[in-house]
Order: structure tokens, then sequence, then C-alpha cells
């Protein structure tokens, strides 16, 4: 026997989770296709990897708790929301609760599993067929654990509503008249048990009256005199809340001015910081003219001096130089690469 908000949390639940495929897990897909791959953490810190294969850190940070924060996240609202729908819907948690944690727990698997698929085909470099694919028991066994303790914790506190007070709440309009009826009569009747009623259910209700002025005052105009009077308590705590309204909007706008001096400041600081790796760049790419032609003249050299000499000691030497300018290039580009990254992570 289902419950009857199960198809409302299959479509919650089936929706968390796919969002959460498309945004966390589906874009380390393209790692290995040489453009820039960016994601953000749970903690909204940025993951960024570029022109570097999978295994290494990035397989690591992939596999080392970098989902599991936004499956916590998901499973905490889930079991909240089907918590507070049950009371409000007068829906068994008891049976909702388990519903839950069986879709809780299928969206974790599938995740799972597809992170596994990624690993494979980053591995095998377009042969995923020759890796093995990667056990997802340990992660899996482990959120499972996490959904069971907030299931039964919920379950735990969980006190359905007795008979009386579902028919309470069914009928409140009906209980609301007959004790009206019951306290009337309990003070008597008539214009007196009306007055006492209104009296007691409304303190603030004056009924006394001036001299001269009829005392048979109708329970209607009874009713109208508290109604008037709730009206004008009801506008002042109205007026009260927009003053609290008004002081927090002036407080929020403060400080998004300061915020904003701020960020206009790192924005200076980081544009200045910009234009001096610019500059930097600059001259790298004049020092790797410079070692180029540097390289290109002793191999002419070394021709000449094949041709004329037929010195093999020569040769040699200058085979040395050639290479040692070729590593000082290697490392003058690899500078360039860095400082270019490091351009492109300040311009985020």
């Amino acid at each position: 026997m289902t419950t009857p908000l199960l198809p409302v949390f299959q479509k919650r639940i089936n929706d968390s989770f796919e969002q959460l495929r498309k945004n966390q897990v589906h874009p380390w897909a393209m790692l290995n296709s040489g453009k820039p791959m960016r994601v953000k953490k749970h903690d909204l810190s940025q993951i960024s990897y570029e022109g570097i294969g999978f295994e290494g850190s990035p397989e690591n940070v992939f596999w080392s708790r970098y989902v599991e924060p936004f499956m916590e996240e998901i499973a905490i609202n889930e079991i909240d929301a089907a918590v507070n729908l049950a009371t409000k819907r007068n829906v068994d948690a008891r049976i909702l609760l388990p519903e839950v944690k069986d879709l809780l727990i299928a969206g974790v698997s599938k995740t799972f599993s597809e992170m596994a698929k990624i690993d494979q085909r980053l591995k095998g470099r377009g042969f995923p067929e020759k890796i093995p694919l990667r056990s997802i028991s340990k992660e899996r066994d482990q959120m499972n654990r996490f959904i069971d303790v907030r299931i039964k914790s919920e379950l735990d506190m969980w006190k359905p509503k007795s008979k009386l007070e579902v028919m309470h709440e069914k009928n409140k309009s009906i209980v609301w008249i007959i004790g009206s009826i019951i306290a009337i009569v309990a003070a008597g009747g008539g214009l007196a048990g009306w007055q006492a009623f209104f009296n007691n259910h409304h303190p603030k209700a004056e009924l006394s009256t001036a001299p001269g002025e009829s005392l048979a005052k109708t329970p209607h105009s009874l009713t109208q005199e508290v109604d008037k009077k709730e009206k004008t308590l009801s506008l002042r705590n109205s007026m009260t809340g927009k003053r609290q309204e008004l002081d927090k909007l002036t407080e929020e706008a403060q400080l998004n001015s300061e915020i904003k001096a701020r960020c206009d400041q790192n924005i200076k600081t980081g544009r200045n910081t910009i234009n001096s790796l610019r500059e930097s760049i600059k001259n790298l790419d004049r020092n790797r003219q410079d070692y180029a032609q540097m390289v290109a003249k002793l191999k002419g050299q070394i021709t000449n001096t094949q041709k004329s000499m037929f010195i093999p000691e020569c040769g040699r030497s200058l085979d040395n130089d050639i290479k040692a300018n070729k590593e000082e290039t290697v490392r003058l580009e690899r500078e360039i690469d860095e400082i270019k990254f490091r351009i492109d992570v300040l311009m985020m």
C-alpha cells in the first residue's frame, strides 16, 4: 500500500538528482577534451582543470566526498518535506518515510553508477572497455547509512494524530459553534449570556454602556465592535512589522554598499595584477624569440664546422649547447603557460 504523496516525492527527488548529475557529474566527462573543465563544490569553491589527464589529482578530487554533500542536502530537504506534508495532509509518515527512503537510495545509486562510467571512459582514453568499472559499494553504502539514520530519527519522533485531533481539524467550525452554545447556556442565556461569552473570548471588547444608553445590544452589534478593535490592533502590528522591514532593508543597503566598495578595490587590484602578468608574458616571449634565434645560429655553426673542420668533439659541444638552450626554451614556455592560466583564473 502506497501513500497519496508518493507521486509528489517521486517527481521531487528524481528532478533533484537529475539536476545534480547535470551540474556536478556530467561536466567531468569533458576533462580529456582539451577544453577547460570548471565546476563548483558544495562550499562554492571552484574546481578547474585544463590540458591534463584524469589520473592523479582530478581522480582524487572526483572520488573524495565531492558529490556526497549535494546528496546529503537533497536527503535532508526531502525527509523534512515528507514529515511536514505528512502532518499537513494527515498522511501516516510511518508509510511515507520508507517510500522516500527508497527513492533517495535509488537516486544515490544511479548517480554513483554514472560517476563510475565517466571514470572508466576518462581512464580508457577512447577504449573504456579495456578499463574495469570502478566499484562504488563503499561510497554508496556510506550514503545509504546517512539516509537510514535520518529516516530512523524521524520515525522515532513521529507521533500520529489521534482520531479526536483529526476529527477536530476536519470540523473546526462545528466544534466552535457547539462550544459557543454551551458557553452561552452556561452563562444563563439571553443578552447576559452573550455579554459573558464575548467578554471571555474578547477581553478587549468593553461592553459597558453610558447612562441612558440602551442595553439591548444585539450579538451582531457586539461582534462588529470587537471586529473593529481587532482590525485596529492588526493594523498597528502591521505598521510595526513594516518599520522593522524598513530598518532591515536600510541595514542591508549599507552592507551592500560596503561589499561593493571592497569588490571594486579587489577588481582594481586584480586588473593591476593582470597587467603585470601580461607584461611578464611579453618579456618571456621576447626571451623565447632570442633563444630561438640563438638555437638557429648554433645549428648553422654546427653545420659549417662539421663541413669545414670535421671535428666531432666540436660538434658534440655545440650539440650540448643546443640541448641546453632547448631545455631553457621549454622551461620558458611552461612559465608562459602557467602565467596565462593564472590570468584565466583571475578573469573568472
